[in-house]
């Protein structure tokens, strides 16, 4: 049997890999919507530097007859530039009213031509002063994102099944939206069904048949509007620790527990972050190009992550203290530069991650720098920075 440690450490490794993978898409990302010029999604009609929409409020129904879900999406906005026109992205979508705040009388919009994979800009008449936007509208049997399984597709063979695909732009096709990865927006969501069944999303509700076919979520942290999820179906809830849980069909809850069964020692390793004060767990590393960390034997311990965008709150983050994983006694390439140093005599620590190089290392912040080197690498160093 592998120790805990162990098994820390060979989660570790397998997501080493990916993440070396990453670091190359630094220089691919796209500047937010931040009202410059630079920003330009191709793939949406949204003009987030004119208004950008920040909470979603969701009254759904789901209809297996009629292959559709129908209901009403409540947008709350921010008029950034006082524009009368608001762009949302639509597909296949029937608009069937539009209002604005508190106004019952019906708001002008329009659905402007259809392109190939995009859809179609759902474009509203607002004012200035407009706060809210309400939307109500059903979703077309062949939306691109709803998946409708017959029971007999199901591994119950009971009851029908549907769940959503909002990735990569696909979340237009059953939410009218700004569906663009760069805008993000927290939403609550209610969602009605058939009794029988359980409604599950990318958001906080608690676990489990309620017996009404009526589901409330709370997502609380901005997320862009391809992590939107919806599934109903015959679904179960186990827990897999005090902090994780898994959803599946009944006949395969115990697989899919055992599937994720390392859920709660990816927490313990500082890769999810979880806790009472967190709506839904996350990837601590997410936003970010994130660097496989090793200790001075070469072996993964942790990692490091570089933000994307300038608004973040730090430029960058490492995992926190664990077992394997202690910055105050590592370096960023450490181990590769200990080697060089034995054939040049010398190191020289830089600042940055995508600064080092053979002989370089990054100085990870709080680590006790002369000790380290001196004790480690036993080499005259040069420190760089910028």
């Amino acid at each position: 049997m592998l120790s805990s440690f162990h098994k820390l450490r060979n989660i570790l490794m397998m997501l080493s890999g990916v993440a070396i993978l990453a670091a190359a898409l630094l220089s691919c990302q796209s500047p937010g919507p931040d009202g410059s010029s630079e920003w330009n999604d191709v793939h949406s009609f949204a003009r987030p530097e004119e208004v950008m929409m920040t909470r979603l409020e969701l009254d759904i129904a789901v209809d297996f007859t009629a292959k559709q879900i129908r209901g009403v999406a409540l947008l709350h906005i921010d008029n950034r530039a006082g524009a009368e026109k608001l762009y949302l992205d639509s597909r296949d979508l029937a608009i069937e009213r539009v209002t604005l705040d508190s106004d019952s009388q019906a708001a002008a919009f329009t659905l402007g031509e259809a392109e190939p994979f995009m859809g179609q800009p759902l474009v509203i008449t607002i004012r200035p002063e407009t706060r809210t936007v309400r939307i109500a509208y059903h979703t077309a049997p062949e939306a691109a994102a709803l998946q409708w399984l017959a029971p007999a597709q199901t591994a119950g063979k009971q009851h029908p099944f549907l769940f959503t695909q909002s990735q990569p732009n696909l979340a237009r096709t059953w939410v009218p939206c700004q569906d663009s990865p760069g805008i993000r927006f927290t939403y609550r969501a209610t969602v009605k069904t058939e009794p029988a069944l359980t409604a599950v999303m990318s958001a906080r509700n608690v676990p489990g048949n309620n017996g009404t076919g009526v589901y409330t979520f709370t997502m609380d942290q901005p997320i862009p509007a391809y992590l939107m999820a919806l599934a109903v179906g015959e679904i179960e809830y186990r827990p897999l620790g005090p902090r994780s849980g898994v959803f599946a069909e009944p006949s395969m809850l115990a697989k899919a527990a055992f599937e994720f069964a390392d859920t709660e020692r990816m927490i313990a390793a500082g890769l999810l972050v979880s806790g009472d004060d967190v709506p839904v767990s996350f990837d601590r590393f997410r936003d970010r190009v994130t660097f496989p960390i090793a200790d001075f034997r070469g072996r993964i311990v942790g990692f490091g992550g570089r933000a994307m965008s300038s608004d973040m709150p730090a430029k960058y983050l490492n995992s926190p203290e664990t077992d394997l994983f202690h910055k105050g006694s590592l370096l960023y390439n450490g181990a590769e530069a200990r080697r060089a140093a034995h054939d040049a005599g010398s190191v020289i620590a830089v600042e940055g991650y995508v600064d080092v190089g053979q002989q370089k290392l990054h100085i990870a912040e709080g680590a006790d720098l002369p000790a380290v080197l001196i004790g480690e690498l036993h080499r005259p160093f040069v420190v760089a920075v910028d």
